[in-house]
């Protein structure tokens, strides 16, 4: 039927029994039953119509219409199927995949997505009536989506053309307008100290974590930094897989609001707190990872693969979305190059290592990751990397039972952070946490409720409290 319609320059849309299919979906089906050439055999004979089939001459789609924040039809298209690819194993599989045929291959696959891409056409008024009944994903979901992915590549890639995001003297990606890097580290350390208080049923030490963290959430927008995204995807992400749906909903609420008042409608800023304010339930977690990506490819297009800012997106990314045999294998990838490309005591070398020796204890591998970590000790002045890989080193010591061991050397981590910020930083507070759960599990409850107690000094009653 296609082909004599063809052959008259008519354009052909089909529903079988009721169905609306394609030709595609008709092709695909000859392949499983081996007809390779299912054209051939089709002009040997003329058609005939049955009845089940129903055939007509589609109206024109309507023009996609972009406000000034999008990108062409073109590069939007590119987003979603970025989206439908990008499926890491440790998150959510977006359930299209359940309705396809099992014994469809890869190809068919995608084809079956690039349909489905050309349905979010007709989620126009003017087209409700063609919407194809049993849409895996609603339309306007994937719009949503599709405008996040816009919006960050336009802020991104504006920022980095017009020279708000430049490089400083240390090699660290900044915003040449902006309040300081304070409110991404402020948030990120209350945000996770208050997590940890919840998972340890310290409800209200971690509420009062949580609320001080949304105390910030307007310095941290106001101030774009280059980070302040990563840090809030991060944020949520590690919410949803916590089971702190509610929690999630809340700081996705505030940021959209708080966004709304700080910027004008069609500042791009706006659109991307709005956007992951309304995206479906289904789709967040996934969504969320692909935004990531978004942030990291772009930053390696501009900056390049070692950048500083570039391997912090990337090392992150990987490590908080990717599953963990999936992280481990990306980031000895990562490693490989940049032993070849830097310098050995190079701080960028420096944080991929860490973040390595990270992966290898997720793994259980942790002979290797301590030797990776002892390396990093020897660079003394780097506090911030000595921190952080005394925290890890415990971590280590604590999971294997080294009781003593893992206390000692968190116990190294907090004065040197408290010597490095003080005793009410943020970054104390989630260390102090860490050790405090730690000697609750111990049975060691006298001195966990001494922790406990430097804690409620350091956070002080909350705004509901008072």
């Amino acid at each position: 039927m296609k082909m004599h319609r063809d052959a008259a320059g008519k354009e052909s849309a089909f529903r079988v029994r009721g169905r609306t299919t394609t030709v595609d979906d008709v092709l695909r089906y000859f392949k499983r039953k081996g007809i390779l050439n299912p054209e051939v055999e089709a002009g040997t004979s003329k058609a005939s119509i049955l009845p089940a089939i129903e055939c007509w001459t589609p109206s024109p789609s309507p023009a996609l219409e972009f406000t000034a924040n999008q990108k062409p039809e073109e590069d939007v298209r590119q987003s979603q199927s970025e989206l439908l690819e990008f499926r890491p194993a440790n998150l959510n599989v977006l359930s299209y995949t359940t309705t396809l045929d099992s014994t469809q291959g890869n190809d068919d696959t995608q084809e079956y997505l690039n349909d489905l891409n050309r349905q979010t056409l007709f989620s126009s008024p003017k087209m409700q009536s063609f919407q194809i009944p049993h849409s895996p994903l609603p339309p306007q979901s994937l719009l949503v989506s599709e405008k996040l992915f816009a919006s960050i590549i336009v802020y991104y890639s504006g920022a980095f053309n017009s020279g708000i995001f430049k490089t400083n003297e240390e090699g660290y990606l900044i915003n040449i307008n902006e309040i300081g890097s304070g409110p991404v580290f402020k948030f990120y350390n209350l945000c996770y100290a208050g997590i940890n208080l919840l998972d340890s049923k310290s409800f209200t030490e971690g509420g009062r974590c949580l609320s001080k963290a949304s105390d910030v959430v307007r310095d941290l927008i106001q101030s774009e930094h280059p980070r302040t995204l990563e840090c809030f995807l991060g944020l949520l992400i590690r919410l949803k897989r916590k089971g702190y749906n509610e929690i999630a909903t809340l700081f996705r609420n505030l940021a959209d609001g708080m966004a709304k008042m700080l910027f004008r409608e069609e500042h791009p800023w706006r659109q991307m707190f709005s956007q992951i304010g309304k995206l479906d339930d289904m789709l967040f977690e996934t969504a969320l990872g692909v935004a990531w990506k978004c942030i990291c490819d772009t930053f390696a297009s501009f900056l390049g693969q070692f950048h500083h800012g570039t391997i912090f997106y990337y090392t992150t990314f990987v490590t908080r979305v990717h599953s963990p045999n999936d992280a481990l294998q990306l980031l000895h990838n990562l490693l490989i190059r940049g032993e070849q490309e830097l310098d050995k005591f190079d701080t960028r070398l420096l944080d991929i290592k860490f973040a390595y020796a990270r992966s290898l204890r997720l793994q259980g591998r942790n002979e290797e990751a301590i030797a990776i970590l002892e390396e990093l000790l020897v660079h003394e002045g780097e506090e911030k990397i000595i921190i952080d890989t005394l925290e890890e080193i415990s971590s280590i010591h604590y999971q294997i039972g080294h009781e003593h061991e893992a206390e000692f050397t968190l116990q190294g981590a907090i004065i040197k952070g408290e010597c490095k910020f003080g005793k009410y930083d943020p970054n104390t507070l989630r260390l102090k946490t860490r050790l405090g759960n730690w000697l609750r599990d111990w049975g060691r409850e006298a001195e966990s409720s001494r922790i406990k107690a430097e804690i409620d000094d350091i956070l002080r009653p909350g705004d509901i409290e008072l």
